[in-house]
């Protein structure tokens, strides 16, 4: 991992300091986009919104969880992890409430449902109308319930008002809304040089190849820019449940941030779609991993903010309670731009207080740190106070009745609007939006972190919808084979894949200088669980189909020679070498077969590179470097699923004066620190005419080769 220590912010647009907030009222700042920019105010209606009848027609929420600080005693170590976990019974029946009315939406078609839930969800016109009006950057529902919190709850402390930077570390921030949405919060509430921001985050890495797109939020508008503000861990995955990443995280923080940390934010989640009934104890450990991670991170009077579910399993109310004995002040909170229909809640605690109970506990809720968290419960019932517990289950009943009523107002409403019921509820969404606006004050933010026009240039694959149907639907086709193949070859064949060149079935590039070589290395990629040059619905049936395939069947049919003018070039098939390894090693293998047939290749010559994969970092990188040795690069249509590239006039100089130092960086590669390229991969997709390329070549092979093998396997 590259460091960022002593890095201005100034570097990425950050404003440096912030002034005093005064009532949210309105002050001229020095405009950055143009005169007036930051007199800027909402289009008023003639009837104004006044805050008690925001707060009568819309009610916050929110349920604190009080006590005094006698009453927080943590138990002693020697009772950590030692109890079987326990249940409470009256939990557990909400739990099966909510499931059981969960359970009425399976038979729902999927896209008809997220339809109608997105047509009669309150706040539906909250987002449009602020991309309309106030410009925020990088605006996400995440950007507008982070801002919701902020106004809420004392997130900034009193200390940072006070001279104490405001520094934040943002885990499981993809795609980095919480930060965008908390740069124009400071920027629009206080003064200049009194409040001092500077941020870190942390989230699964988009772009190593390891990590599935399922578990991941495909979004790198912000990363893609700010890449130094992110901390990948020790392995460059991300992973937060990896103790190791865990410990790095810590470290760089601490290296960035000499004054210490005053505000950790945590909004990950797991995809839950193969159980949604136990989506609270599927979470579990990430929330864990999370809330021990930010522990380490705070400094003393720091704010904490993190995403939970339910509130029904023992692992929840114990990290609840750990968390409640750890700070001053703790609220369970649903932003009104929440769905309602949904289990998320946040848990918002405010006063961070490192006691020497909860010290003497750090290293053992460490040494339970990770993605397998033990059988036994952190706490035992015992332990937790009755207080405590009564709190939590009303806080549970509240939200899950909450919950319960929107998913059964949906359901009675489900193609059962007319359109009066239509027009109504238009027009209470537009009154929603404006009084949102009013009553949190939003107006435009002259400081900005990338910009909107630089977030809209980001290279990315286009996407189109992989499932449709009803939940039981999909779930029947994944346990039939004949049907599973059956619906994956209609999308498939209907999917549409066109090749850059409109006039022939070749795009030359030239590759004159070489940038800076830029090694990084990580956890190694096995499988392909990913790419920036794929999208995810072919790349996620093309390894499903290879997972099917006899490898030896594949040997035999998919990877001959292409026919053609093989005489008049050098050739280099690796096309059978990624069949019976692991990706990490077979990269290793292609580059060194490859620079050994160029060391026997003369001045001039020409080599034709057969059947190499174009879907990782490495890939591409292998492809950039060795187009640098020849004078220009011929890409072919991979018609008949084989990827050919033609390499012409090869200049032998340029590759004596590199091949060594790449081939010792190649050889250092290994199970457990792999080489996952050689450039950036914001040089490799800085030529969006090379980068389209790249991705229309992946997508016709994958498309072709899925069709062909469908038909095989049937």
């Amino acid at each position: 991992m590259d460091g960022n220590n002593g890095l201005d912010p100034a570097q990425y647009g950050l404003p440096t300091s912030f002034g005093s907030r005064k009532d949210h009222e309105f002050r001229k700042f020095p405009s950055r986009n143009g005169a007036g920019a930051q007199n800027y105010q909402c289009p008023r209606r003639d009837r104004k919104t006044s805050e008690k009848q925001f707060l009568i027609a819309h009610p916050q929420k929110k349920y604190p969880l009080v006590s005094d600080k006698d009453s927080k005693v943590l138990p002693s170590p020697d009772h950590i992890f030692c109890e079987e976990k326990w249940k409470i019974v009256y939990l557990q029946e909400l739990k099966n409430e909510l499931n059981s009315v969960k359970s009425e939406l399976n038979d729902f078609n999927l896209e008809e449902w997220h339809k109608h839930t997105k047509f009669t969800y309150e706040t539906a016109k909250i987002q449009p109308h602020l991309k309309s009006t106030i410009h925020p950057e990088l605006l996400t529902q995440a950007w507008c319930k982070f801002y919701e919190i902020l106004n809420n709850f004392a997130v900034v402390p009193d200390l940072c008002r006070r001279g104490q930077p405001l520094n934040s570390v943002h885990l499981c921030e993809a795609p980095g809304a919480f930060v965008t949405s908390l740069n124009h919060y400071l920027n629009t509430n206080y003064e200049y040089h009194e409040v001092t921001w500077d941020w870190m985050a942390v989230t699964l890495n988009p772009y190593h190849e390891h990590n599935s797109r399922s578990q991941m939020i495909n979004d790198d508008r912000l990363i893609y820019h700010t890449l130094p503000k992110w901390n990948f861990g020790t392995d460059g995955t991300g992973n937060i449940q990896v103790v190791e990443n865990m410990n790095f995280i810590v470290m760089d923080a601490r290296e960035r941030f000499p004054s210490g940390v005053m505000l950790v934010t945590c909004d990950g989640s797991v995809d839950c779609t193969l159980d949604p009934a136990e989506q609270e104890s599927i979470v579990s450990p990430l929330f864990y991993c999370e809330a021990i991670t930010a522990l380490q991170l705070l400094h003393t009077g720091g704010t904490l903010v993190l995403k939970l579910f339910t509130l029904f399993e023992c692992e929840t109310i114990c990290l609840l309670y750990l968390l409640y004995c750890s700070f001053d002040n703790v609220n369970l909170y649903k932003p009104l731009t929440s769905k309602d229909g949904n289990s998320e809640v946040y848990f918002v605690c405010c006063g961070y207080r490192q006691t020497a109970a909860l010290m003497q506990l750090i290293p053992i809720l460490t040494s339970y740190y990770g993605p397998n968290i033990t059988e036994k419960s952190m706490f035992r019932k015992c332990d937790i106070p009755d207080h405590f517990l009564t709190e939590v289950f009303r806080a549970a009943e509240f939200f899950q009745q909450e919950q319960t009523n929107a998913i059964r107002y949906n359901i009675s409403r489900f193609n059962n609007l007319s359109e009066q019921d239509k027009r109504q509820l238009q027009s209470l969404q537009d009154e929603m939006a404006y009084d949102f606006v009013e009553y949190y004050k939003l107006r435009r933010c002259s400081k900005v972190i990338v910009g909107l026009n630089q977030i809209r240039q980001v290279p990315g694959v286009p996407t189109q919808r992989f499932e449709d149907g009803s939940y039981n639907e999909n779930k029947d086709r994944l346990a039939s084979m004949s049907t599973w193949l059956s619906y994956i070859k209609n999308f498939i064949t209907n999917y549409t894949c066109t090749w850059p060149s409109t006039t022939n079935n070749i795009c030359i590039f030239t590759f004159p200088s070489l940038p800076d070589l830029t090694y990084k290395f990580g956890k190694q990629v096995d499988v392909v669980n990913s790419s920036k040059f794929c999208t995810n619905s072919l790349l996620e049936t093309y390894n499903k189909i290879n997972s099917i395939l006899d490898k030896e069947h594949i040997n035999r049919e998919c990877c001959q020679l292409v026919e053609g003018d093989e005489l008049d070039s050098t050739v280099c098939d690796v096309s059978k070498v990624y069949l019976g390894m692991e990706v990490w090693r077979a990269q290793k293998l292609v580059t060194e077969t490859v620079f050994q047939t160029l060391l026997s290749m003369d001045s001039g010559g020409s080599l034709k590179l057969i059947g190499l994969p174009l879907l990782t970092q490495y890939d591409v990188s292998l492809v950039s470097l060795v187009g640098y040795f020849f004078d220009s690069v011929c890409f072919f249509n991979p018609s008949g699923f084989t990827c050919k590239l033609q390499f012409e006039g090869f200049i032998k100089e340029r590759f004596q004066q590199t091949y060594i130092n790449v081939l010792e960086n190649v050889r250092i590669s290994s199970e457990k620190c792999a080489l996952l390229t050689m450039f950036p991969i914001t040089q490799l997709c800085s030529d969006r005419r090379f980068y389209n390329c790249i991705v229309a070549m992946n997508h016709i092979f994958t498309k072709e080769y899925i069709l062909k093998h469908i038909h095989l396997i049937s």
